[in-house]
């Protein structure tokens, strides 16, 4: 009985690992994004305040 439970929980933690490192994965995809959109609206704030000199 107790290798049963032992297995279940044994799945249960492979499936839990697994859920978790998705959502590290997609953490870390969308961290990267806000980056990227953080540098072109940067890049976008220079830009205008060039032509606002000129």
């Amino acid at each position: 009985m107790d290798d049963i439970r032992h297995g279940e929980n044994d799945d249960s933690n492979k499936q839990r690992h697994t859920t978790i490192d998705k959502m590290l994965r997609n953490r870390e995809a969308e961290l990267q994004k806000y980056a990227d959109l953080q540098r072109k609206l940067h890049a976008a704030e220079k830009i205008e305040i060039c032509r606002r000199i000129r």
